[in-house]
C-alpha cells in the first residue's frame, strides 16, 4: 500500500520535471504555505499558497496507481505547478507542519451537538463550496473521482 511515508522527492522531480522542481524550492518551508492540511486515510495534502497574483487553493494527492494528481488555482497551465510541488516537498520536509483532518481534534469531543452546528454554519458562510459535502443542489464537487483520468495527474 503506497502512503505519503513511501513519497520521496524523486518521485515528485520526476512527475513535474527539473524546472518545475527547483522553482518550488522557493517556497518549501516558508510562510508562503499556510493551512498545511493533510488527508492521510486519502493521502492527500492541501494548502493555500502565496503566489504572485493571489493566494492559490493546492492539493497534492498520492494514488494507489503511483501516480501523483495536483491541482491549483493558480494561473499555470500545466499539470503539475510549483504550488503542488512545493506542498508536496514540503510534507517530506516537514511532515509535522500539516494538520492530520483524520485525527479527530479532541476540542470537537467536548462541544455539543449545538455548538458543532453553529461551528457548521460558520464555516458554511466562510466557505460556501463546502456544501458540495452534504450534496446541496447547485454546489456540486467539480473534482473527479480517483479513477477519473486527469490532466493534471502522472
Amino acid at each position: 500500500m503506497l502512503t505519503l511515508n513511501t513519497l520521496t522527492d524523486t518521485k515528485i522531480k520526476k512527475a513535474c520535471g527539473d524546472v518545475i522542481f527547483e522553482r518550488a524550492l522557493d517556497y518549501v518551508s516558508t510562510g508562503f504555505l499556510r493551512n498545511r492540511l493533510l488527508y492521510s486515510r486519502a493521502n492527500k495534502l492541501t494548502g493555500i499558497v502565496e503566489g504572485n497574483y493571489g493566494n492559490y487553493q493546492t492539493s497534492f494527492q498520492y494514488l494507489q496507481t503511483g501516480n501523483l494528481r495536483t491541482s491549483c488555482s493558480c494561473p499555470a497551465e500545466m499539470y503539475f505547478c510549483k504550488h503542488a510541488a512545493a506542498l508536496g516537498i514540503t510534507y517530506l520536509r516537514e511532515p509535522e507542519t500539516f494538520f492530520d483532518m483524520n485525527s479527530q481534534p479532541p476540542i470537537l469531543e467536548q462541544k455539543s451537538q449545538k455548538e458543532l452546528q453553529n461551528l457548521l454554519i460558520q464555516m458554511i458562510v466562510k466557505h460556501p463550496d463546502s456544501l458540495t459535502l452534504l450534496g446541496i443542489p447547485g454546489f456540486e464537487d467539480e473534482e473527479e473521482d480517483e479513477n477519473d483520468e486527469d490532466d493534471r495527474q502522472r
